[in-house]
């Protein structure tokens, strides 16, 4: 019994992630200019080179 109950879940879980993937896609596809926008103006951003260097460069411009 408790074999068969998780396998209900299991099938619950993937129909579940489906149709959320499914509503995710057509939600991108409807604002996809907006969105090619967003992510080119996110890859036109410095890339950080380690949590040190941000540390230490954060530290100089805020005064404690």
């Amino acid at each position: 019994m408790l074999e068969i109950a998780k396998e209900n879940l299991v099938k619950s879980d993937l129909e579940l992630y489906e149709i959320g993937k499914r509503l995710f896609e057509a939600s991108l596809a409807k604002e996809e200019g907006p969105v090619r926008e967003g992510l080119a103006a996110f890859r036109t951003l410095p890339k950080p080179t380690s949590i040190e260097s941000f540390y230490k460069s954060a530290g100089e411009r805020i005064a404690f």
